[in-house]
């Protein structure tokens, strides 16, 4: 079965737009409200920028950027 160029190209797309609409979704009902609380305890509990600059955090692997490459893999294993 052959696959035309157009076919794998709509794919992209769709592909393209699902993770892009997906990121935009946690930014907006997630991450944006996960700042604000976090901002808002900081200020409750008197934490500024100068107290978090001395504290060292362990690295974090940004959820939406690993979503976002294990899309891609899918995509390119669909391809081939």
């Amino acid at each position: 079965m052959a696959i035309n160029n157009s076919t794998i190209e709509e794919t992209s797309q769709v592909l393209y737009t699902v993770i892009e609409k997906f990121k935009d979704y946690i930014h907006k009902y997630i991450w944006v409200n996960r700042y604000n609380e976090v901002k808002r305890w900081e200020v409750e509990n008197g934490i500024k920028n100068r107290k978090k600059k001395k504290i060292s955090l362990p690295m974090i692997i940004n959820p939406v950027t690993s979503i976002n490459l294990n899309m891609l893999r899918v995509a390119v294993a669909i391809k081939r």
